[in-house]
């Protein structure tokens, strides 16, 4: 898994289906696909990261570079159609390829059905400031969903997500779930992701996560 393994509800479902059944063929595919544009080249980001690390301007501005850890913050209108409770996410900071445990609260307070537009964009944390990486759009969620939905899943599907749209009015109690992720793409830092889902010019909610990985 590449970006897509951390952050909102709704990537979260996406996660859990894609770290259960993905491959390395299917992250190929999605970022090349998916992937709206790329604004710094991984490699090139990685060495830059490293070079930052061996150099004495690190040294110098080492509190600066200290690692928040995981968190996260609602960014949606009041409007919203999906109200997150709680998310956790751990290990902090996250070790790929291990062990990945999510856990989420949220209601969804009207019917989601397609088309759910989505936008992501990824940000990796470069001295004082988080650089833009990559930006994900996506014409319909449900459609990313209904890739699985005969092999969604049980953690899913005992809360009454079916990897379908529509996603019922409800509220959702997705306790500590742990999935295993074998991704060894991603450079290790500071990450910044921000979702935001729409309906149908309807927010469904907007999602700003912030996390580490090692």
């Amino acid at each position: 898994m590449a970006y897509r393994n951390m952050t909102s509800i709704f990537l979260i479902l996406t996660l859990c289906c894609a770290v259960t059944h993905g491959s390395s063929k299917h992250v190929h595919e999605f970022e090349n696909i998916q992937s709206e544009d790329q604004h710094l080249d991984l490699n090139m980001l990685e060495a830059l990261t490293h070079f930052l690390e061996q150099t004495k301007i690190h040294t110098n501005i080492s509190a600066g570079l200290q690692r928040k850890g995981f968190s996260w913050k609602n960014c949606g209108q009041s409007s919203a159609l999906v109200d997150i409770r709680s998310l956790s996410l751990s290990p902090d900071p996250l070790s790929l390829p291990g062990p990945v445990n999510v856990a989420a609260y949220f209601t969804v307070n009207r019917a989601l059905n397609a088309p759910l537009k989505a936008r992501l964009t990824v940000y990796k944390k470069i001295l004082f400031t988080y650089i833009k990486v990559r930006s994900f759009k996506f014409g319909d969620m449900c459609s990313s969903l209904a890739k699985y939905k005969y092999r969604c899943p049980d953690q899913l599907k005992k809360i009454g997500i079916k990897c379908s749209c529509p996603i019922a009015p409800n509220t959702y109690n997705l306790g500590m779930t742990q999935f295993y992720v074998s991704s060894k793409r991603i450079p290790k830092g500071d990450y910044r992701i921000v979702m935001d889902i729409s309906m149908n010019q309807s927010q469904v909610l907007c999602i700003d996560v912030h996390f580490s990985l090692k």
